[in-house]
């Protein structure tokens, strides 16, 4: 009877021992794609703050772009106002007879 009982628990023993086996493959595995996510969300993570910076800088020279824009206008605007103003002044002076 002690026999039996022996024998039942090295089987037991074995059973655990190909289990533990399983899972160790298993844990490797994981480990091995865990990896490769972590790669990929640092990568992803690089991307985000390349891309941030990149638009950041982008939409400061379109501001600056404007604002150069807006300025030269104005100063044309400007200067065709007193050039027109200058022309047609000379001209209600000027009597042509």
């Amino acid at each position: 009877m002690s026999l039996a009982f022996g024998q039942r628990v090295s089987n037991e023993f074995e059973d655990w021992e190909e289990d533990v086996r399983e899972f160790g493959v298993l844990a490797t595995d994981m480990r091995a794609h865990l990896d490769a996510v972590l790669v990929n969300i640092r990568f992803t993570r690089e991307q985000e703050l390349t891309h941030c910076a990149l638009a950041a800088s982008t939409s400061a020279l379109v501001l600056w772009t404007a604002l150069a824009k807006l300025l030269i206008l104005a100063l044309v605007t400007l200067l065709q106002i007193c050039l027109l103003t200058h022309t047609l002044g000379l001209g209600a002076h000027k009597s042509p007879i």
